[in-house]
């Protein structure tokens, strides 16, 4: 998931109030596009843990809550070398698989490596409690799909975003946008332009119809 649309959900607050910005952003060399922060690779992180659990959640079926329980406090999470994605070192903490050797990821740098710490599993396990709940609201089996491409554009593949978990019920054609933020600042759900990007590129896939509802949720934990 490490590439990123100029135009993607992310960033619609910035080119859909200026629709020239990607073009002049396309012009800065790639160091000046992708810069990051320590708070931002936290997050990044943070997501990886969170999405591991929610596919944890999809494999358990009514057995979901289990994934409440699991300790993840420890748990080493850092960025491969050779891409911008992150990963879980040695085990999944949810699954038992084994994920990433310690030679494939970058244990060197400070922005690179982190570990799970109290906070972090607060956090987590309460994105995985909302995603568990908006799947319990469904009437029918649900469709939940952990963090996924989304285009809400049709036939146009350059406007795509990464939405971190989507909750479908076939049976009554609810939909549930859920994006997980664990930064500190506190950001409005209202009108909300990632979660509306999201929302449409969700409602491109799936076959909603005129009486459904749409709910965007944003998991904020540490939002001050």
């Amino acid at each position: 998931m490490g590439e990123h649309s100029l135009v993607g959900a992310s960033s619609m607050g910035r080119w859909g109030n200026c629709t020239m910005s990607p073009s002049l952003i396309s012009t800065l060399p790639p160091s000046l596009q992708n810069r990051s922060s320590r708070p931002a690779e936290q997050g990044s992180a943070a997501h990886r843990l969170a999405d591991l659990g929610v596919q944890q959640i999809v494999a358990l079926g009514d057995g979901r809550r289990d994934v409440l329980m699991v300790p993840l406090v420890g748990t080493v999470l850092a960025k491969f070398k050779d891409r911008d994605d992150w990963e879980a070192v040695g085990e999944d903490p949810f699954s038992g698989a084994m994920l990433a050797d310690t030679s494939e990821v970058l244990l060197g740098f400070d922005y690179n490596v982190f570990t799970c710490d109290d906070e972090m599993e607060e956090g987590v396990r309460f994105y995985l409690e909302t995603v568990i709940e908006a799947i319990e609201e469904c009437q029918g089996v649900a469709e939940v799909r952990p963090e996924t491409r989304c285009f809400p554009v049709a036939g146009d593949d350059r406007v795509f975003g990464t939405s971190d978990c989507v909750v479908f019920d076939p049976a009554s054609g609810n939909l549930w946008v859920l994006d997980f933020k664990y930064g500190r600042m506190l950001v409005s759900a209202i009108d909300n332009p990632q979660a509306m990007f999201y929302a449409a590129g969700s409602i491109e896939e799936f076959p909603t119809h005129g009486g459904a509802k749409v709910t965007l949720v944003i998991v904020q934990p540490r939002g001050e």
